[in-house]
């Protein structure tokens, strides 16, 4: 018996929703720690990226609301627990492929039952998929922005107090 394959089992699928063909390895890999003989599951799945950048990289895989969610969580928790900040950006590191692999597995299910060719199946993972470099590149600028801030009023601070 012939098992059909899910739209967001297709590779060329993939490709498409990535937008970075760099990259593809290294997504192809990691999603395929999610799903276990169609059983999804949360796997551990290292980037250096969101470990570093975390809600900028999300932004960048087009996941505005975990970002803003991932945000406000990490601002609370920055003020109220301090040390425990460490903590988070090592689980943003390991988990937040995941978050990007469940985007993606959705928005695959939502294209797969649309009407049209294949070739439009593809156009619409491009489309929806991919990166927002602008996005990012704007959250890199207020990243660098803020960090100058706070250094400005820590020299402000130390120079108040001599």
């Amino acid at each position: 018996m012939l098992v059909e394959q899910k739209l967001y089992q297709n590779e060329e699928i993939l490709e498409m929703y990535l937008g970075t063909p760099e990259k593809y390895e290294w997504y192809k890999r990691a999603f395929a720690k999610y799903e276990v003989n169609g059983v999804e599951k949360i796997a551990w799945n290292w980037s250096w990226y969101s470990f570093f950048f975390s809600y900028i990289y999300l932004i960048y895989r087009k996941c505005y609301v975990e970002a803003i969610l991932l945000w406000i969580f990490q601002t609370i928790v920055a003020c109220t627990l301090g040390i425990a900040g460490i903590v988070i950006m090592i689980l943003c590191g390991g988990f937040l492929p995941y978050l990007v692999y469940k985007k993606y597995k959705k928005t695959a299910m939502e294209v797969e039952n649309i009407d049209g060719d294949y070739q439009k199946k593809l156009e619409t993972m491009r489309e929806l998929g991919g990166v927002n470099i602008l996005a990012r590149n704007i959250m890199i600028g207020l990243f660098i922005l803020s960090i100058i801030g706070i250094l400005s009023l820590a020299a402000f601070a130390v120079a108040a107090a001599l």
